[in-house]
């Protein structure tokens, strides 16, 4: 496909004047999944997310193509021509596209889509079609450069660094791509739950309380590779959990060569931090393929163990508020990932608990 014009032309190349018998079907523009109408084709603009070529039972290559309307809706949109087949790699070029589809349906019944013609849109706004976020990503900037000031040298000018080489990914970017906060921004939003979380815990088990700042703020930072802005993983994602360890390392290697920077380390401190990071594990809740639970085998401090712990609590609990949104209270519902989760009547979605932490801020504001 040409990505200049973008134009894929209908996959029944046969003219209406070449076969008299054919109709010319109806079209209807729209602009959500839930407004299409059967038996005519709609234009429609979706987010291309990935894109899978398959061979049907008559050797046929064909695409699938996973698509994401302006509310979330996801479809699957099916290219038969293959003379112009749309580019599979979209780790580079994620894109919106307007698409005519037609509706359809399996011989089991599966709905899906026909692709009749794709056309590029690549000014249009990637963001729109994601998730919308929970935080404004200035503010929560700006409450990470207020912890990383209370940090003694060494671990502020770390953590700084570190940040400065990612950080128009970490304040933009998802942490996954469907599951605990898989919306914009979603990085920092972990990361600055994640902090609050290490403040107020590192008192209670007698912890280092600048490791818990510092780790705290570090432990998402590999996520900004493992993942790009059109929420398809990147080969990074071969590290898992390690690619934040090594972040670190770059880092630490950068800070070596500087004369004045060399100065501030403090060895102990850095491996002590990045054990706190590497002993990382994926739980079901942030895991992009099959979870398998592993055997803590590695040598470990004790904020390494507890950052883990809350770093599983804050996955879960996202997970719990996105997946039961619209369930009622008093009611269980189903996870996608397995298993089964009753929600209480005081059960507080994301939206609520934003709301509850607002009127404690004021309430503090008037003291």
């Amino acid at each position: 496909m040409d990505r200049n014009n973008g134009e894929i032309e209908r996959a029944n190349t046969q003219s209406t004047a070449e076969n008299p018998m054919h109709t010319e079907p109806e079209k209807h523009n729209c602009k959500l999944v839930c407004e299409m109408e059967e038996k005519i084709i709609n234009t429609i603009q979706l987010k291309v997310k990935t894109i899978e070529e398959k061979a049907a039972c008559n050797a046929n290559v064909y695409q699938k193509i996973y698509c994401r309307d302006l509310s979330g809706t996801e479809i699957t949109v099916m290219n038969w021509n293959m003379e112009r087949r749309l580019p599979l790699d979209l780790s580079e070029y994620p894109f919106v596209a307007e698409m005519d589809v037609y509706p359809e349906s399996s011989d089991d019944g599966t709905a899906y889509y026909k692709l009749c013609k794709c056309t590029v849109l690549p000014e249009e706004n990637l963001d729109l079609f994601e998730p919308e976020n929970h935080v404004d990503p200035n503010k929560s900037v700006k409450y990470i450069k207020c912890i990383l000031s209370k940090l003694p040298p060494f671990l502020k000018r770390f953590v700084a660094l570190t940040l400065n080489e990612v950080i128009d990914k970490f304040a933009v970017y998802p942490l996954t791509s469907n599951k605990a906060f898989s919306r914009r921004c979603g990085i920092i939003e972990a990361t600055c739950r994640l902090v609050v979380l290490a403040e107020k815990t590192a008192p209670i088990f007698h912890l280092d309380m600048d490791l818990m700042r510092a780790a705290a703020m570090l432990y998402y930072v590999g996520y900004t590779d493992t993942m790009n802005r059109g929420y398809a993983l990147t080969k990074e994602a071969l590290l898992g959990e390690n690619a934040g360890s090594d972040q670190l390392s770059r880092t630490y290697y950068k800070m070596s060569d500087d004369e004045e920077d060399s100065k501030l380390i403090d060895q102990e401190m850095y491996l002590v931090l990045r054990n706190i990071i590497s002993y990382q594990r994926v739980c079901p809740y942030t895991a992009e393929t099959e979870y398998i639970n592993t055997d803590r085998c590695m040598l470990y401090t004790k904020e390494a163990a507890v950052m883990r712990c809350l770093h599983e609590m804050l996955m879960e609990t996202d997970y719990l508020d996105e997946n039961m949104k619209a369930t009622p209270a008093g009611t269980i519902a189903n996870l996608p990932i397995g298993g089964r989760v009753y929600k209480t009547p005081v059960f507080l979605s994301a939206d609520d608990s934003q709301k509850e932490e607002k009127k404690e801020e004021k309430k503090e504001e008037k003291k």
